[in-house]
C-alpha cells in the first residue's frame, strides 16, 4: 500500500534537540525508501514575543503549539484529505494532543517515556512537577487516550502506558527504535584529532583512556551517582597502587548540585564537556575505557547502543530498560552500591586485551538488533493497520 506520510515535529524554539533528530530520522528512512513525506511542526509566530515579554515566554509557546498550530493542522488535514492513504506520524508524545484535531485520519504516535506523566500521577516522588506542569502532562494523556495507535521505543514504556492508558481501544506495539547518528568506532588517532579543539583540561591523559557518561542534568540521569562511583572508584584504585583515571562528563552544563559535590572533591580529573556534538560524542565512545551510565530510569537509554556501537564497554543499571538496550553485552551495576559498583569497575579497567575484545564483539552483535530496516517494515506494517481501521469505520 502507497502512502503519504506526515511526520508532525516539535516547536524549535523548545530546544528539544534529541526529539528534533528523531523527527528527522523517521522522514529520512522514509525517503530512503521513496515513501513520499513531509515534516510539518508548529512555527515560531507568536513565541518571538519574547525578545519584550520574557516573563511569559512559556505561554506565548503555548499560543503557537496549542491554538495557532492546532487550526492550521485542522485545516491542512482538511486539504490533505482528497489525497488517499495519508498517515500523520506524532513523532513525539508530548505532542499526543495533536490527535484530537486529526478525528478520523489515520494516525500513530510514538512514545518515547513515560516518566513526566508518571510525576504527574505521583508516581516519582523525586521529580515534583509544577501546576503547569501537571497540566500539560494531563493534557498529554488525554491525546493518548484519544491515539488509536501508539508505538513505543521500548518493550519497558509500552508495560507502563499500559498501566497509564484508561482507554483499552488503543493499540500499544513496541518498535525498537534505530540510532539517529551513524555512530561507529574511530581510530584512535583520528578521534584524538577530533577532539583536539576541546578545550579540555586533562588532555594529554586522555589517550591512556578515561570513564566516560553522557546525559543531563535531569534526576534519573544520575549523575552524582556517577560521580560518587567515580570517587570510590579513585580511592580503591589509589589503595591498590593503580593509576588515577579521568571522568569526562558530556552532555549539558552541570547543576549547582552536581558543581557543589565536584568542588568537594576539585582534587580529581573530572572533566565536563558541554553540548558536545555527535561527532565529538563518537569520538570519546571510540577512545573511553568505558560507558559509566547508572541511570535511575530512562526511557530507553540510547548511549548504551551507540558506545557499542562505537566498540566501548557498557556498565549500566541492571533494571530495564536500561537491560533491555544493552541485553547480553552489558555489564550490569546497582547504582545504589556505590562501594560495589567501584569494583566492577576496576576489574573492567584491568581486563585482558582478550576480554575486552570478546565483550566488544558482543556489543557489536548486540547494535544489529536496531536496524533501521527492521524499523521501517515494522512502522510499514503499523501504517497498514492504521488505514484499514479507517477503512473499516
Amino acid at each position: 500500500m502507497e502512502y503519504f506520510i506526515v511526520f508532525i515535529g516539535n516547536y524549535l524554539p523548545d530546544k528539544q534537540e534529541s526529539m528534533q533528530r528523531v523527527s528527522l530520522l523517521y522522514k529520512e528512512i522514509a525517503e530512503g525508501a521513496g515513501i513520499r513525506c513531509e515534516l510539518i511542526r508548529p512555527i515560531d509566530r507568536v513565541g518571538r514575543l519574547r525578545i519584550f515579554f520574557p516573563l511569559i515566554n512559556k505561554w506565548l509557546s503555548y499560543v503557537d503549539k496549542y491554538f495557532v498550530f492546532t487550526i492550521e493542522l485542522i485545516i491542512y488535514s482538511f486539504w490533505m484529505s482528497r489525497k488517499y492513504n495519508i498517515i500523520y506520524h506524532i513523532t513525539d508524545h508530548s505532542n499526543a494532543i495533536y490527535s484530537l484535531c486529526l478525528l478520523g485520519r489515520g494516525k500513530v504516535v510514538t512514545c518515547h517515556d513515560v516518566l513526566a506523566i508518571q510525576s504527574m500521577l505521583g508516581a516519582v516522588p523525586q521529580n515534583p512537577v509544577s501546576f503547569t506542569g501537571r497540566l500539560l502532562q494531563k493534557i498529554i494523556l488525554i491525546g493518548l487516550n484519544h491515539s488509536p495507535i501508539i508505538v513505543c521505543v521500548s518493550r519497558n514504556t509500552e508495560i507502563q502506558l499500559r498501566s497509564i492508558i484508561s482507554n483499552k481501544m488503543v493499540k500499544i506495539f513496541t518498535v525498537l527504535q534505530p540510532l539517529n547518528y551513524d555512530f561507529s568506532n574511530i581510530n584512535g588517532n583520528h578521534a584524538l584529532d577530533i577532539i583536539h579543539d576541546i578545550p579540555l583540561l586533562y588532555r594529554d591523559n586522555l589517550s591512556h583512556g578515561f570513564i566516560l557518561h553522557v546525559g543531563g542534568n535531569q534526576w534519573y540521569k544520575n549523575r552524582i551517582g556517577v560521580c560518587q562511583i567515580y570517587v570510590a572508584l579513585h580511592r580503591l584504585r589509589s589503595q591498590l597502587g593503580q593509576l588515577p583515571i579521568p571522568l569526562i562528563l558530556a552532555g549539558t552544563p552541570p547543576s549547582v548540585e552536581l558543581l557543589e559535590y565536584i568542588n568537594k572533591h576539585i582534587d580529581l580529573p573530572i572533566i565536563f564537556l558541554r553540548t558536545p556534538t555527535n561527532r565529538q560524542i563518537n569520538a570519546l565512545y571510540s577512545l573511553a575505557s568505558l560507558l559509566l551510565f547508572p541511570s535511575i530510569s530512562e526511557g530507553f537509554g540510547w548511549p548504551i547502543v551507540e558506545a557499542m556501537a562505537c566498540g566501548c564497554p557498557v556498565v549500566t543499571t541492571g533494571r530495564e530498560p536500561m537491560s533491555e538496550a544493552g541485553g547480553e553485552s552489558a555489564i550490569y551495576i546497582n547504582p545504589s552500591d556505590i562501594h560495589g559498583s567501584a569494583r566492577i569497575l576496576n576489574e573492567i579497567l584491568n581486563w585482558s586485551s582478550d576480554r575486552r575484545s570478546n565483550q566488544i564483539k558482543m556489543g557489536y552483535e548486540n547494535t544489529k538488533r536496531f536496524s533501521r530496516s527492521d524499523f521501517l517494515q515494522s512502522y510499514l506494517s503499523i501504517y497498514d493497520y492504521s488505514l484499514n481501521h479507517i477503512l473499516k469505520n
